[in-house]
């Protein structure tokens, strides 16, 4: 499982106080706890690091009675929430997180339609104020908009699982495009048109792929029912913290997790996946704020007298995972995943001797016999010489907050780091990138390719990433166009006119 959806998934605390009543819990439109880690996890995860830091903003005005209950807020609201906090947050990245809250239906957004329907207003229209009118939005019954950020979580989930196989033509995928039961209909064909062996390994991995969303996504809906969210655990941020932007408010987040939980024992890629960043950006934000990672390993004895793959299989079954295979089958094509943070260790022995350690990881059945026929020899000669065998096993390391060891941002990191006047759309290369194979016409030095520019998709953080449907189209040989599809071999654009269904 993805280090997101593990974060996603991962059960909620029974110990929160519930709602009184059904209906004051139907009516909630606000956290009385804060924001809960998990939604914060979840948006997050779709790419909406601003939206966070304004759902923030507006809940602890909520709270606190800064917003009364179905007031309209605007931008200058929301920044003087901010500074009473003692936040100096940018304007671009309010303007940001609201847009962002109002694509996935947390915020509704006003209409100057409501203020022409109003009889007052006809009768008596407002005066025209100097500068440019700020637009106000509102919060949304909690209720409400479940749904649809659960409808952004879902097609992220369905895009980590198909980024490396065609996945089965979805008209979704092309979002409002007119056009979009057209270009599914000829993906499909595509398809079809593969050799018969091919196109069975396609269904069986679109089988596949299809069988572990339905397993990763069953949790994750679990955790997002109306009573769960409401009661869910959220971590304060520390007292003085000044978020001036999602980057901002990431660190502090980071350093609020680990303080609250000293010594917690998480994986590197789950606590990456809680803040919405990837495990070498993390790394580098560890150092910077000061947290330190502690590794845990367990030792397990091991006979070298007896066969170490079954003595492995049995007391540590998640280090050697071999595919299931039928009998007969060659070793050379069955698969096998190794655990990297296993090793044969021999431990003791002669003074003044260094642990000796003995890597087993392999790809293939074959090669893992290899290794281990290998092992038990090496092991079977460090035993005579007064060595005691064991299996290390690399646990989750423990977290630690070490003020002491924080370290300034290098000229280079302060140069790549996301600045204040930049977007969180930059967050999108960490998720999918589209890539374009080169096929043989297109290679060929005799064959005249007609250039011809593909749509460009902005996305609106609800859709399908425009740039895993690029990348869908172009491992079946196409690029989307505005009249169509392109033939990236020929440079060809295809319309339903020239090309009906």
């Amino acid at each position: 499982m993805n280090a997101f959806e593990q974060v996603l998934c991962t059960p909620l605390s029974k110990n929160a106080p519930f709602f009184s009543s059904k209906e004051a819990l139907r009516e909630a439109d606000r956290f009385v706890q804060g924001i809960p880690d998990v939604l914060r996890s979840a948006l997050f995860y779709c790419g909406c690091h601003a939206a966070v830091v304004v759902l923030d903003l507006i809940n602890q005005g909520c709270v606190t009675g800064e917003i009364e209950p179905e007031q309209w807020i605007s931008i200058p609201l929301l920044n003087q929430i901010a500074h009473q906090r003692g936040w100096t947050t940018t304007r671009n990245t309010l303007e940001t997180g609201v847009h962002q809250l109002i694509k996935l239906g947390i915020l509704r957004q006003r209409f100057d339609s409501d203020d022409l329907l109003s009889r007052r207003h006809i009768f008596n229209p407002p005066r025209r104020s100097v500068g440019r009118p700020s637009k106000s939005f509102r919060l949304r019954r909690i209720k409400v908009w479940i749904p649809s950020v659960l409808r952004a979580v879902r097609r992220r989930v369905f895009e980590r699982l198909h980024q490396d196989i065609c996945a089965k033509p979805l008209a979704e995928l092309f979002g409002a495009d007119q056009k979009a039961l057209w270009k599914t209909e000829m993906m499909a064909k595509v398809d079809q048109a593969l050799e018969p062996q091919k196109r069975e390994r396609l269904k069986e991995a679109q089988h596949k792929a299809w069988q572990q969303y339905e397993h990763r996504i069953r949790p994750i809906e679990e955790n997002f029912s109306l009573e769960k969210l409401l009661t869910s655990p959220s971590t304060p941020l520390e007292s003085g913290a000044n978020c001036r932007n999602a980057n901002d408010y990431v660190k502090y987040y980071r350093r609020a997790k680990v303080k609250a939980q000293p010594g917690r024992q998480i994986p590197l890629k789950e606590a990456a996946a809680e803040v919405g960043r990837s495990v070498a950006t993390l790394r580098a934000l560890d150092k910077h704020i000061g947290i330190e990672r502690v590794p845990e390993f367990d030792n397990i004895p091991i006979d070298p007298g007896q066969d170490l793959l079954t003595q492995i299989q049995q007391k540590a079954p998640s280090v050697i995972r071999i595919a299931s295979y039928p009998h007969g089958t060659n070793p050379r094509y069955v698969e096998v995943k190794t655990y990297f943070g296993a090793n044969l260790v021999a431990l003791g022995g002669e003074a003044e001797e260094r642990d000796k350690t003995y890597c087993f990881a392999a790809t293939t059945l074959e090669d893992l016999r290899r290794l281990l026929r290998n092992a038990a020899t090496w092991a079977t000669a460090c035993a005579s010489q007064g060595y005691s065998i064991v299996l290390r096993v690399q646990r989750a390391s423990r977290e630690y907050f070490r003020p002491e060891k924080a370290e300034k941002l290098s000229a280079r990191h302060r140069s790549t780091a996301v600045t204040e006047n930049e977007t969180e759309d930059s967050q999108l290369a960490d998720q999918v990138v589209a890539k374009t194979p080169q096929t043989a016409a297109a290679a060929s030095s005799l064959t005249t390719v007609r250039k011809v520019k593909s749509v460009q998709v902005k996305w609106n953080w609800t859709d399908y990433n425009p740039a895993f449907v690029a990348q869908q189209l172009a491992m079946r040989g196409l690029a989307n166009h505005p009249d169509g599809l392109i033939v990236i071999s020929t440079g060809e654009i295809l319309t339903p006119h020239t090309h009906p269904l």
